[in-house]
């Protein structure tokens, strides 16, 4: 995970970034941690980061009207407020803001609600694979995905509007997927959210119907079984 942490109190994001070096050791998990001790200066930066931790009131420009113009360039970043007082964090809800830490931060606190984040984060509808094609790079959210197929040495990855070619093999794919991604046949791997039915030798992936070979049938419809049960 990429952390932004953005205080004009450097006693602040020293303490932030204490604690979450202890819950690096704890957890076994890797963080890159960035400080910013203005909101000018975060701006100039160009990264992107996958949670920022943001005081409220800052002498240059307070915290909500910040977190407006990083929701105008990302939709989907947690932020989580800083706050001298906790009603101050109910304005959060007009940058749809995770959570809030109130000063003085604990690990005991900052604890409790990374553990929330890793797991929004880790959530499936959180994650995305990104491809390399001849146009450019793309991401892909996994619950965008219909079903992948290869094509002698190429992937085609296939959503409801589009579909994106790239290099690579299906075993190499299928391992970065998650499990809701099943093989119906050898050449295509199926996103069980999106399967509409099955037949004795198709299955039907929203507009697309794919072929249901008799070597993968047994493993696939117990997949769907399971996964349409809500069984892990």
């Amino acid at each position: 995970m990429k952390i932004a942490l953005i205080d004009d109190e450097r006693e602040v994001t020293d303490k932030l970034t204490e604690c979450l070096e202890r819950f690096e050791v704890n957890h076994s998990v890797r963080f890159t941690i960035k400080s910013f001790h203005s909101p000018s200066e975060f701006l100039l930066c160009n990264e992107s980061f996958d949670l920022i931790c943001l005081d409220i009131k800052m002498p240059e420009m307070d915290g909500i009207e910040l977190a407006h113009r990083i929701r105008e360039k990302d939709e989907d970043v947690i932020i989580i407020f800083i706050t001298n007082l906790a009603q101050y964090a109910l304005r959060g809800y007009e940058v749809h803001a995770f959570d809030f830490f109130v000063k003085p931060i604990t690990f005991s606190e900052l604890e409790a609600k990374m553990k929330k984040v890793m797991k929004a984060v880790n959530s499936e509808s959180n994650k995305c694979i990104i491809v390399k094609t001849n146009e450019g790079v793309v991401r892909i959210n996994y619950s965008d995905l219909c079903y992948v197929e290869v094509m002698k040495h190429e992937l085609i990855l296939h959503t409801e509007k589009e579909a994106y070619k790239t290099r690579g093999t299906m075993s190499q794919i299928e391992s970065a997927l998650p499990k809701s991604f099943v093989r119906s046949a050898n050449s295509f791997l199926v996103n069980l959210k999106f399967v509409k039915g099955a037949t004795y030798d198709s299955v039907q992936v929203g507009n697309y119907t794919l072929p249901l070979t008799r070597t993968r049938r047994n493993s696939f419809m117990d997949s769907l079984a399971r996964y349409v049960g809500g069984i892990k």
